[in-house]
């Protein structure tokens, strides 16, 4: 699963199939790949790293990882990637971009180091939708069930409602 090397821009990224490992390698600092796919279940997690682990070993800084929604805004970043990481969870739907790239900032010895990039969704009803980020759009949530939910930046708000069945109830937080 090579990427196709014409995936430099957005519309042109390369379909990233959900569950399968795709190789990619940039072919100069100024080279970007693009990948998409469609987040069509209740969640996401995208995996990245170099595809032969020795190759970390020659490089003096990592990759920039972006991914940005069906709009191409920016949801989260990743910088100097080296090891092998998987982003947190995501709740959103919708045609997801991955962006690849090198930090041209500076000389960077990423080229021609080939990377994995896999993509996973999954299904469970415990996870929050976004965007839940006003009371006008808070995820309706029931009592006594569970729920989990993710904070993509310093910035992102969640909200929560649900319906009292009486005056007195009592709320539980936890971080898994």
């Amino acid at each position: 699963n090579w990427e196709d090397e014409y995936n430099g821009a957005a519309e042109n990224a390369n379909e990233a199939l959900i569950g399968n490992s795709h190789i990619g390698a940039l072919q100069s600092n100024k080279d970007v790949d693009w990948y998409r796919f469609d987040a069509d279940k209740d969640y996401f997690t995208i995996s990245f790293g170099a595809k032969d682990v020795t190759d970390v070993s020659k490089m003096n800084y990592g990759w920039e990882i972006g991914i940005y929604d069906s709009n191409l805004n920016f949801i989260m970043g990743y910088v100097d990637c080296f090891e092998s990481f998987t982003t947190p969870v995501y709740t959103m739907s919708g045609t997801i971009y991955v962006k690849v790239q090198a930090d041209d900032s500076y000389y960077n010895d990423t080229t021609n180091v080939p990377y994995a990039l896999k993509v996973n969704t999954y299904t469970d009803s415990q996870w929050e939708d976004e965007y839940n980020n006003a009371s006008t759009s808070a995820n309706k949530i029931e009592q006594g069930k569970k729920y989990k939910a993710t904070l993509y930046d310093a910035k992102d708000v969640d909200f929560f409602k649900f319906k009292a069945t009486s005056d007195a109830f009592k709320l539980k937080f936890s971080i898994d």
